[in-house]
């Protein structure tokens, strides 16, 4: 799962992957990590404003070992909600 954390007030929110291998009962934090224009010297935990600003999220397979693969992405939801603990996915 994709999550953005840092509310409408962060200047450059976080984002964050998780996974489950319980259908989502428990949620393991894989990586967390900002992304900014790369003209903003603006610091992730910086609390400015990025109001009206908005964040594209795509889906990618990668192949390192061969030349192809074959990828289903499958049960995409959006979920509008807020993440109380960003470790825990909570």
């Amino acid at each position: 799962r994709i999550s953005k954390y840092g509310g409408v007030d962060a200047a450059v929110p976080m984002l964050a992957f998780h996974y489950s291998i319980d259908g989502g009962r428990y949620w393991t934090l894989h990586r967390a990590f900002c992304m900014r224009p790369s003209s903003s010297s603006v610091p992730c935990e910086d609390n400015g404003s990025n109001e009206g600003e908005e964040l594209s999220v795509g889906f990618l397979a990668q192949c390192p070992t061969g030349e192809t693969c074959a990828t289903t992405f499958s049960d995409i939801k959006f979920r509008q909600s807020t993440l109380k603990d960003l470790r825990d996915g909570s």
